[in-house]
This record gives structure tokens, sequence and C-alpha cells, in this order.
């Protein structure tokens, strides 16, 4: 009676490892996939840029374009970035914004009606809140602006602190967060 109950239960840890497995493959192609979107949709921009290029009439090429706008949120993002010395934003005293206080500073952000908690975690520091405000303005207006961006972010402004965003993506090729 016992040999088939353990024959059971060893076939149904070998289905659960299958299948973990195979969701492995499976998230692990959905990536690749994005990662093939949003190359595919760069090449067709340069392949866009290439008539401009060859004539010189740089003013319709949209990676210029771009580059141009990418200066110009740069441009807005100095003075904000600027208000704090730079050794306020190597500061990596970080605190993980999970009692009910904390989540709700974060309404300034959006909306925390219904949030109990975060998962993954999120983290706060001294400074984040300094900018974060005008950060997230502007990152609304560009994803206003190009809708075809799915992700708009800011670049970590030092290399000792991890957090920052990124801009990245392109609709359709993955979950638009921030």
């Amino acid at each position: 009676m016992h040999a088939p109950l353990r024959e059971l239960a060893e076939l149904a840890r070998s289905d659960t490892e299958m299948a973990d497995t195979t969701t492995g493959h499976a998230l692990a192609l959905t990536n690749h996939a994005k990662r093939l979107a949003t190359t595919s949709a760069i090449l067709r921009l340069m392949a866009q840029d290439t008539p401009s290029e060859i004539s010189g009439d740089t003013e319709r090429s949209p990676i210029i374009t771009l580059v141009r706008e990418a200066h110009r949120y740069a441009e807005t993002l100095r003075p904000i970035l600027e208000r704090m010395p730079l050794e306020e934003y190597a500061r990596t005293g970080y605190r993980e914004v999970g009692t009910p206080n904390a989540i709700r500073s974060l309404g300034r952000l959006f909306g925390v009606d219904r949030v109990t908690a975060f998962d993954p975690p999120k983290f706060s520091c001294g400074w984040d809140q300094k900018i974060d405000e005008d950060v997230c303005r502007l990152a609304d207006e560009v994803q206003r602006l190009r809708p075809a961006t799915n992700t708009v972010a800011m670049p970590s402004p030092t290399s000792t602190d991890s957090s920052g965003w990124r801009i990245s993506g392109i609709a359709g090729t993955g979950p638009a967060t921030r």
C-alpha cells in the first residue's frame, strides 16, 4: 500500500518540477520576444532615418528628433537635480516603505488607498522626496508626448546609488511601469 502512494507522490513531484521548468522556459521566451520586438522597433526607426541621413534633411529624422527631445528633457531635469549637492545623492540610507504611514506618504505620487504592502518591497531614502514629484511630472510629460515610450525613466545621478530610472521600451513590447 505504501509503495503505490510513494510512486504517486514521486510522480506528482516530477510533474511539478516539469511544470516549473516549462514555466521558466516560457518566461525566458517571452523576455526574448520582448527584446526582439524592441530591437525590431529600433531597426525600423533606423531604416526610416536612412533617407533623412542620405539627403541631409535631419529635421525629419526620428532618431535625431528623439535625441533632441532627450537633450531638452535633460536640461529640464538639470535644475531639479541641482537642488541638492551631488554628495546627497550618494547617501544610500534606504528605508523599506512597509508601514502604513510610509505607504500613505507615497500618496503624493500615486493612489495608495488599496495598497497594504509592496511585493517586491519598495524603498525610500532621504533625498527622493525632494525631487520625485517634479521628476514624475517630467516623466508623465514624456509619456503623454511620446506614448510609444512605455517606460519613462531617469538615470541614477551617481554611480554609487543604484536607484534611478531609465527610458526604455517601445509600446507593445512590455508592461508600462514606473
